[in-house]
C-alpha cells in the first residue's frame, strides 16, 4: 500500500472533519459547497461578508432598493428554513438579508463549543447589519434568531423600524420568563446529545414537521460531528438562571423594549407547546405592540417557517404595509397627488380621477383639529363614516397620532392611513349622498387637511 493512502486512511480516522470537509483555519471548519447543490427550493445565489476570523454567509434577496427584511433562523437550522418565505416578500417589492448564523448552514465552523456564547453570535449579528450598511430594518426572528435578533434590534435600535417575533423569548433565568418544564426537558435531553457528541439535526426537523423529504438538506451543513458544535450547545446557552452571564445584557434590552414605540408584532403558532406561550409578555409590555394585529398561525409547530412559509410572508407583509415609516409617508408628500379635503371640489375630484393609479389606492388623510373640542368632534366623524368605509371595501390601515407629526415642512396632529379597492370606490363614498352628513360633521372637527393618494404596495 503507498504511504499516501497510508497517511489518507490514518487522517479520516483520527481528524474526521479533514475526510469530509475543509479546516480553514486552526479549529475553523467550512462546510464544502457539494453539500448544498439540488436542494430543493434553494435557488439563491450565496453572499458572504467577514466577520472576524469566521466567513459568514446571507442571502440578499428581492429589490435592491427594496425595504429591508432581516430573518434570523435559530436551532438547529440555517437560512434553508426561509426558502418559502423569501420568493412572497420579493414579490411585495422588498429585500430579504437572510443570514446563517455562525457555525450553521454555509457560514464557518468553529469546532469548540467554548467560542459559541450568547454575546459572541449577538456581536456577529451587529457587525454584519453595520457592515451591510442596513437601515430602516423590519426585524422578524424565531428560536435562537429571536433571542440573538432581539438584543441586536436593543441594541442598535436606531437601525430598525418594526420587530415581528414567532416562537421565542427573551429570558431573564427567571420562572414564567421561557424558563418552562419543556424547555428544561428539552435541555436535558440536549446534554445527553452533548455527551454522546452529535445532534441528529435533520431527524429534529423531521420528527417536528412530519416532512422526511427535508432531512438531507437539515444535515447538509455538519459532513460530520465536529461541525455540530453550535448546533450542540446552544440549547444549554439560553439563560435559565438568575446568575447566567447573559442575564444583565437581556435586563438591559428589556429595558429598551419597556419603552418601544416602534410597530411591535407577535405571530406564534399553535403547535408549539415550548415557546408558543411565550408572546403575552411582549403584547402587555411592549408599547409598540398595542393595537398590532397579532396572530397565532394555525397548523404549525415550532418551526412554523417549514409548515406555514406563505401564511407567515404574508402577516409580515401586511404589517410593514399597515406600519409605514414617518419618512414614507413624508416622502411621498413630494411624489403623489396632494389637496386640501376640507371640500373637494370639482377641480379636485378631476385630479383624483386623472391619477395613474390601477387597482387598490391608499388614502393619507393628514389632519389639523380645531383646538377647541376639534378631536373629540373628529371622533364623531368617524362613527358615522366607519359603515360607509365598510360600504366602499375601504379599511383603516394605520393611524400615527402625535402632538405634532412633521411631514415635509407641515405640522400634523394625526395622519390616517385608509386603503380603497379604487379610485372609484373612494370617490363614490365621498360622493354619496350617504356622505353628506359625516363630511359637515368632518368640516366642523378640522381646521386643515391634505389628502395624499398613492398606489397600495403588492400584497
Amino acid at each position: 500500500m503507498k504511504v499516501s493512502v497510508v497517511i489518507a486512511l490514518i487522517l479520516s480516522v483520527t481528524c474526521p472533519f479533514l475526510a469530509s470537509g475543509e479546516e480553514i483555519k486552526p479549529g475553523i471548519l467550512r462546510t464544502p459547497d457539494a453539500r448544498f447543490e439540488n436542494l430543493l427550493g434553494y435557488d439563491f445565489d450565496p453572499h458572504y461578508i467577514e466577520v472576524g476570523e469566521y466567513r459568514v454567509h446571507y442571502l440578499d434577496e428581492g429589490p435592491a432598493d427594496g425595504e429591508i427584511i432581516l430573518l434570523l433562523h435559530g436551532e438547529p437550522t440555517w437560512s434553508y428554513l426561509y426558502r418559502k418565505v423569501i420568493p412572497v416578500l420579493t414579490e411585495a417589492g422588498f429585500r430579504s438579508i437572510v443570514p446563517d448564523l455562525i457555525g450553521f448552514g454555509k457560514s464557518d465552523k468553529p469546532v469548540s463549543m467554548d467560542t459559541h456564547t450568547y454575546e459572541f453570535h449577538v456581536n456577529a449579528m451587529a457587525t454584519l447589519v453595520r457592515e451591510l450598511g442596513l437601515t430602516n430594518i423590519t426585524f422578524f426572528g424565531q428560536d435562537w434568531g429571536g433571542l440573538i435578533g432581539l438584543r441586536v434590534v436593543a441594541e442598535n435600535e436606531s437601525l430598525f423600524a418594526r420587530v415581528v417575533i414567532s416562537n421565542t423569548y427573551l429570558p431573564i433565568g427567571t420562572e414564567g420568563t421561557g424558563v418552562s418544564p419543556g424547555f428544561m426537558e428539552w435541555k436535558r435531553m440536549n446534554q445527553g446529545m452533548i455527551n454522546r457528541g452529535d445532534i441528529p439535526t435533520g431527524q429534529m426537523l423531521v420528527s417536528q414537521t412530519g416532512d422526511p423529504s427535508i432531512e438531507a438538506a437539515y444535515d447538509a451543513p455538519f459532513p460530520d460531528p465536529n461541525y455540530k458544535a453550535g448546533a450542540l450547545i446552544m440549547p444549554q446557552r439560553v439563560p435559565v438562571t438568575p446568575d447566567d452571564p447573559a442575564v444583565k445584557a437581556q435586563e438591559e434590552a428589556w429595558e429598551v423594549y419597556y419603552q418601544w414605540e416602534k410597530p411591535f408584532l407577535t405571530a406564534f403558532s399553535d403547535g408549539d407547546h415550548i415557546l408558543g406561550h411565550l408572546f403575552k409578555k411582549f403584547q402587555e409590555d411592549v408599547p409598540g405592540a398595542a393595537g398590532q394585529a397579532h396572530t397565532t398561525i394555525i397548523g404549525a409547530g415550532h418551526f412554523l417557517q417549514e409548515q406555514k412559509g406563505e401564511e407567515l410572508a404574508q402577516v409580515i407583509v401586511k404589517f410593514i404595509v399597515e406600519n409605514p415609516m414617518d419618512s414614507q409617508i413624508a416622502e411621498k408628500t413630494t411624489n403623489e397627488s396632494k389637496v386640501s379635503f376640507l371640500d373637494l371640489t370639482d377641480e379636485q375630484v378631476k385630479i383624483f380621477q386623472e391619477l395613474d393609479i390601477e387597482g387598490p389606492v391608499l388614502m393619507l388623510n393628514m389632519l389639523r383639529f380645531k383646538k377647541d373640542g376639534g378631536r373629540e368632534k373628529y371622533r364623531e366623524y368617524s362613527r358615522h363614516v366607519d359603515p360607509l368605509l365598510t360600504k366602499a371595501g375601504g379599511k383603516l390601515v394605520s393611524r400615527l397620532s402625535a402632538r405634532a407629526t412633521l411631514v415635509g415642512e407641515e405640522e400634523w396632529d394625526e395622519i390616517l392611513v385608509v386603503e380603497y379597492p379604487s379610485r372609484k370606490a373612494f370617490l363614490n363614498m365621498v360622493q354619496s349622498d350617504e356622505y353628506k352628513v359625516p363630511k359637515q360633521i368632518r368640516n366642523e372637527a378640522l381646521e386643515d387637511s391634505r389628502l395624499i393618494s398613492m398606489q397600495a404596495p403588492k400584497r
